[in-house]
């Protein structure tokens, strides 16, 4: 038998068997239509959002309180914390229990997806659907990554009148690299309309390559404020945007905690006045 010093401890059974439940659920419709839903649980819809709002890292319409109070937090699958990285008797079962733990990983994340698309759905279903309600959709903190991109897309595809209406999207705290940044903007930012807000901070796979894909999208795009805070961003990236002419409806560039020295910061205010960088 193996022994391993090394615990997870935010990770956990039951968020395994709640991601099973609603997978099941996803492939008979129910995650993508409230009321089949509705009837069948137990519960009262405020347990149950506040239930669901614990794992998803919250979700609101515009000028809710509880949204920013809800996005603290987030999983840690950090390497050094996982089976896998510690002493093993038999090192030959190492590759075995990786696999097991990418598993896992993959289990969490779909099923911060489907349940916060089933929360969104939810809470404006009880909001009485008013067309003229902006919506939040976070996913901070999930392990969210370029692979995750191509089922956010089918989930939110389902849901069009949440697709529409959706103004704030917070990525922050994941796995996106340049490459999955890139099939965000593409499959996911593009659909989204009256999309103002975009949150990607501490994604530290980004760097400054994913600098380029934001110049090429954002022109096209009606995001007001995009916050970068802790994402690798260097001088090389403010390069890319001293060549990037910013839509005058844009309001707010964050690099906080971010790696551009002097010469990149003065830059970047000539190009964009209301970019900050905070503890740079």
């Amino acid at each position: 038998t193996n022994t391993n010093t090394n615990t997870n401890t935010n990770t956990s059974n039951n968020t395994i068997t709640m991601a099973e439940n609603i997978q099941n659920m996803n492939s008979t419709g129910d995650a993508v239509n409230s009321e089949p839903l509705r009837l069948r649980t137990a519960l009262g819809f405020k347990s149950l959002v506040r239930s669901m709002s614990g794992l998803t890292s919250g979700s609101a319409t515009s000028g809710s309180p509880n949204t920013n109070q809800a996005r603290a937090g987030g999983a840690l699958f950090a390497e050094s914390q996982m089976p896998s990285s510690g002493k093993l008797t038999v090192e030959s079962d190492r590759q075995v229990i990786k696999e097991i733990e990418d598993k896992v990983m993959q289990t969490y994340v779909h099923f911060a997806v489907l349940a916060q698309c089933t929360l969104v759905n939810l809470l404006d279903e009880h909001a009485g659907r008013n067309p003229k309600d902006k919506l939040h959709f976070t996913l901070h903190g999930k392990q969210f990554s370029g692979n995750d991109v191509a089922m956010l897309k089918d989930q939110l595809g389902a849901l069009e009148h949440i697709e529409q209406r959706i103004a704030v999207l917070d990525l922050s705290r994941n796995l996106l690299d340049s490459e999955g940044c890139t099939k965000l903007f593409k499959h996911v930012v593009a659909r989204l309309p009256i999309l103002t807000e975009l949150d990607l901070s501490e994604n530290p796979l980004m760097g400054p390559a994913a600098m380029r894909t934001l110049c090429m999208y954002l022109g096209n795009s009606v995001i007001e404020v995009l916050h970068l805070r802790a994402c690798g961003m260097n001088n090389d990236a403010i390069r890319h945007l001293q060549r990037f002419k910013f839509p005058k409806e844009f309001k707010r560039l964050d690099l906080s905690v971010s790696g551009q020295k002097g010469e990149g910061r003065a830059a970047l205010r000539s190009q964009c006045p209301r970019a900050t960088h905070a503890h740079t």
